[in-house]
This record gives C-alpha cells, sequence and structure tokens, in this order.
C-alpha cells in the first residue's frame, strides 16, 4: 500500500514539475510586434523551381525581410561562422524548410457560417497560419473591401486581399 502512494506521489510530482518547467519555457510572443526577428539554420525554398538550399539565417526587421545569410555548415559546427546578430527572437530552424506566402486564387472572406456569426478575424487568421500571405477574393462585396482597407490600414490582421469582381454599392470609411 505504501509503494503505491509513493507511486502517486512520485508520478504527481513529475506532473506538476513538467507543468511549472513547460511555463518557465522562453516568453511566448504571439501577438506582439518584434521589430527583429533571426530564424537560424533554415533550409530555403525560393519559389523558382530550383531544389531546396541551406542552411540559411534570414533576418527580418520591422516585418521585411533584410537579410539572408548563408552559412558553411562546416564553419557553423566550429563556431567559426559569421552569423547576423541576434534578434529580439531567434528561432532555431533546424531541419526545417522555409517557403514563399501562399496565394489563394479564389477564396472567399467569411464573417458567418450557416447564417451564425463567425468573427473574420478567425478566417483571416486561419489563412496566415496556413502560409497564405495573399488572397483574392472572388465576388467580393462591400464588407470584402472593408477588410481589404482594414488589413492594409493594420486594424486588422490577415493576409493582403484582392477584392475582384462584384462591389455592389460598395462605399467604405476607410477610403
Amino acid at each position: 500500500m505504501r509503494s503505491r502512494a509513493f507511486l502517486t506521489v512520485c508520478v504527481m510530482v513529475s506532473l506538476m514539475s513538467s507543468m511549472a518547467l513547460g511555463q518557465a519555457a522562453p516568453f511566448s510572443f504571439s501577438g506582439k510586434r518584434l521589430k527583429r526577428i533571426v530564424v537560424r539554420n533554415a533550409m530555403m525554398v525560393d519559389g523558382s523551381g530550383k531544389p531546396a538550399a541551406g542552411p540559411f539565417d534570414i533576418v527580418l526587421e520591422n516585418d521585411i525581410i533584410k537579410e539572408i545569410a548563408s552559412l558553411d555548415p562546416v564553419a557553423v559546427k566550429e563556431g567559426t561562422a559569421r552569423r547576423p546578430a541576434a534578434g529580439e527572437l531567434d528561432i532555431d530552424a533546424t531541419g526545417k524548410y522555409v517557403l514563399p506566402g501562399l496565394i489563394n486564387l479564389h477564396g472567399h472572406t467569411q464573417d458567418e457560417r450557416a447564417g451564425k456569426p463567425m468573427p473574420v478575424e478567425y478566417v483571416t487568421k486561419m489563412w496566415l497560419a496556413c502560409g497564405i500571405t495573399t488572397v483574392r477574393d472572388a465576388w467580393a462585396n462591400p464588407k470584402v473591401l472593408e477588410y481589404s482597407k482594414r488589413i492594409n490600414a493594420g486594424t486588422l490582421v490577415g493576409p493582403r486581399i484582392f477584392p475582384y469582381g462584384g462591389f455592389p454599392g460598395s462605399k467604405s470609411k476607410y477610403g
């Protein structure tokens, strides 16, 4: 009976310590704009049709790619590689691939499903999470024109939206 109690306590301590250590991980940057992000050791697909190449360190400053530094794997192992300075966030992309943003050529920005309201942010953030950075919204309505202008103004998070066709009664307070 004591061994069972001891085992239960050990499991509980293990679970509690793993939760505590998980929370001690680096700060979350979700939803925060960072001035400098460095993606390290990434394999890169450049979108030209060539095979992936790398590793590279990719530096983003104010949401713009400022530098793509090619790395010599031997110099990296020896610790003699010249690398970009650290950012506010450094992402280790070892064994991972970076590719250009995807374009959805026939999308529909929605704020409801089956007649039930849904925040438009759900759609726009889901596109971004899937790597879609540009959407051509087919048969857009005035709401889509507003969403596009809000994204461009920085008041709505989402991919660039290019409204296409439609536009009945399109008047906007943003434009």
